[in-house]
């Protein structure tokens, strides 16, 4: 029987260290069971986010991308399907969580020093803290709503404002 799909939740503070590794937050780490904690897969999203699944968790929705393909047949899902793999990568964290994104993710998402670490179901996403509030208020959320005053703290306490759990 297959282990229960984790489900993340939380924001969290992370900074991009000097060797443009990011770290999945310790409580989201121990929720992953032993046995689908060695690899992870990361993408590109189309918000300019970098997605972060367990590896055992992206293969139910990569097998479903195929079959819908298979049963579409048409160029443009093959094309649409390729662009997502071609910017799809598998990492292997280390003991304490960090893995090295691959730069042109990075680059595209504009990760660098402080970023935000967001639970979201069944991934971990990656945000550059400015094109996170940018996104956001593309949505038309004002500046009272809770991701700005999240954001707001972290840039006052200078950084990781003790939320990560690294």
């Amino acid at each position: 029987m297959d282990p229960a799909p984790v489900i993340f939740s939380g924001t969290y503070a992370c900074l991009v260290d000097d060797k443009g590794r990011l770290t999945v937050p310790k409580s989201m780490r121990e929720q992953v069971p032993p046995s689908q904690e060695k690899y992870w897969v990361t993408l590109l999203f189309p918000e300019r986010c970098v997605a972060v699944y367990p590896e055992a968790q992206w293969h139910p929705i990569h097998a479903k991308r195929v079959d819908e393909l298979s049963r579409a047949d048409s160029a443009e899902h093959r094309e649409r399907y390729r662009a997502v793999l071609e910017k799809t990568y598998t990492v292997k964290p280390d003991g304490q969580g960090r893995f090295r994104v691959h730069p042109a993710l990075a680059k595209a998402a504009a990760l660098d020093g402080q970023i935000l670490a967001i639970g979201f179901g069944d991934h971990v996403e990656y945000w550059a803290l400015e094109r996170r509030e940018r996104y956001v208020r593309s949505l038309g959320a004002s500046e009272d709503d809770s991701c700005f005053q999240y954001a707001e703290t972290i840039r006052d306490e200078g950084g990781t404002d003790g939320v990560a759990d690294r």
